[in-house]
């Protein structure tokens, strides 16, 4: 499977939805955007130790 490149400007957009979004946890986001959780997780360390559940 090919590894996909996001933009910059696509990472920070999830990190400020991610942040911005009360209650949200990395896979409901994750999954509205139709990408895997640990691209969330390798933009910028979003969700270290905040919702290690998810």
């Amino acid at each position: 499977m090919e590894r996909k490149n996001y933009t910059d400007e696509f990472r920070r957009r999830t990190v400020d939805l991610y942040e911005s979004t009360t209650g949200a946890t990395l896979n409901a986001i994750a999954s509205d955007l139709g990408i895997f959780r640990g691209v969330l997780r390798g933009n910028h360390g979003c969700g270290r130790g905040v919702d290690a559940a998810s």
